[in-house]
């Protein structure tokens, strides 16, 4: 997501939010691009290290630790201290950059320059360690969790090129995104609202960016999702889509069970129409360039207990995992494509069988009753027969 994305669902919660150290570090670094900070270039702080007490944080900003004392709450023992979020808000609002205090009020600045577009639209996500697993930014603030420490992870830019820009073009682009940061916010609670907001800028937005409105409905409206990806090059959905680094960021964010098992099989399904490889490798990495993650959504599918990818496990959905899996698997999802580290997704639901004994892999049990299926019907299928695949 973008600052401004970002600020917005901020925006969205209770002013009475409570706040850990380590979110106060994620939204900062999150904000960096817009945020007036009083440290000098000498600030023994950077954002080379993590922002994970109040005194590093008030030495990045350039402000007493006191400014940061006065967001607290409640604790006074560092592993205890809490924040209030409508305070911090407030400061944040206080010392945003002109040209984004701009965006927020809606005022035109003609001297945008395409550096400043770059840089305040970069894409992240804020991924917060919470007992061994990535759970999403705001999931661990809903869920009142204690991360012990956060990862921005880094999500491909926007095709932005220097030599192409103009003034005017700057100024749409600045425009369009602002929309979408609307759009992605009214997407998950009115189709209505979010449909309203595309159709006023899927004739004036450049191609990349309406990709990132595609990215966005593709979880909560079909309809919605299929009418943008018409509108786009399919070219542009197979090169600039990566559906595991998108199913990545849903696990993060959501709990498998909370997610619509239909809604994911038709981004599978309606990506692979538009020529996306299911079996490309994605690299995910914090922006340390730590990895993170290595391999394809069967990589994913395949570790059910969450310990490779420190993801949260499936266990307690298998009909839901079943139907995507087999859906995957219709499309040819390879369970046998190894990643960097030479470990394929079979492999990986060996290894969680080894350690948690004999048919504890529900990747392992449904990938073996598929292909055991698929062999019956290949042998007693008359020819030029068609059956409906069953979920597993």
């Amino acid at each position: 997501m973008t600052p401004l994305e970002f600020l917005l669902k901020l925006k969205q919660l209770s002013p009475d939010t409570q706040l850990s150290m380590a979110h106060l570090g994620a939204t900062f670094e999150m904000l960096s691009p817009v945020v007036i900070r009083k440290s000098s270039p000498k600030s023994s702080t950077s954002l080379s290290a993590r922002l994970t007490n109040e005194t590093a944080l008030a030495d990045w900003l350039g402000e007493p630790v006191a400014t940061i004392e006065q967001w607290r709450i409640q604790g006074s023992h560092p592993a205890s201290i809490k924040y209030h979020l409508g305070t911090l808000y407030e400061w944040i609002i206080s010392h945003i950059v002109p040209m984004f205090a701009a965006t927020v009020t809606t005022n035109q600045i003609s001297d945008v320059q395409f550096g400043d577009i770059a840089e305040i639209w970069k894409m992240q996500i804020p991924v917060m360690k919470v007992d061994d697993q990535f759970v999403g930014f705001f999931k661990s603030v809903k869920e009142e969790c204690e991360p012990s420490q956060y990862s921005l992870v880094e999500i491909p830019t926007l095709s932005f090129h220097p030599s192409d820009m103009t003034k005017e073009t700057i100024s749409t682009i600045n425009e369009s995104l602002i929309a979408h940061g609307d759009f992605s916010i009214a997407v998950a609670d009115s189709i209505i609202e979010a449909r309203g907001i595309y159709e006023k800028w899927k004739d004036v937005a450049i191609p990349e960016v309406l990709l990132q409105f595609f990215r966005s409905a593709l979880l909560h409206s079909e309809e919605l999702a299929k009418d943008i990806a018409d509108e786009l090059e399919h070219e542009l959905i197979r090169k600039g889509f990566n559906i595991t680094q998108w199913f990545w960021q849903q696990l993060v964010e959501n709990d498998f069970c909370s997610l619509k098992e239909n809604a994911l099989i038709y981004a599978f399904e309606l990506t692979e129409e538009y020529g996306v490889n299911l079996n490309q490798l994605c690299h995910i990495y914090d922006d340390q360039r730590q990895e993170l993650f290595h391999g394809n959504s069967s990589h994913l599918l395949a570790d059910t207990k969450g310990e490779i990818y420190q993801i949260r496990p499936y266990e307690q959905c298998t009909v839901s995992y079943g139907c995507l899996l087999t859906c995957v698997l219709d499309l040819g999802l390879s369970a046998d494509k190894p990643n960097n580290h030479q470990m394929t997704a079979r492999q990986i639901a060996n290894a969680v069988e080894e350690k948690h004994g004999h048919g504890q892999s529900i990747f392992k049990n449904l990938i073996e009753k598929y292909e055991l299926q698929e062999k019956l019907k290949t042998t007693l299928a008359p020819k030029n027969s068609k059956t409906k695949k069953q979920p597993l």
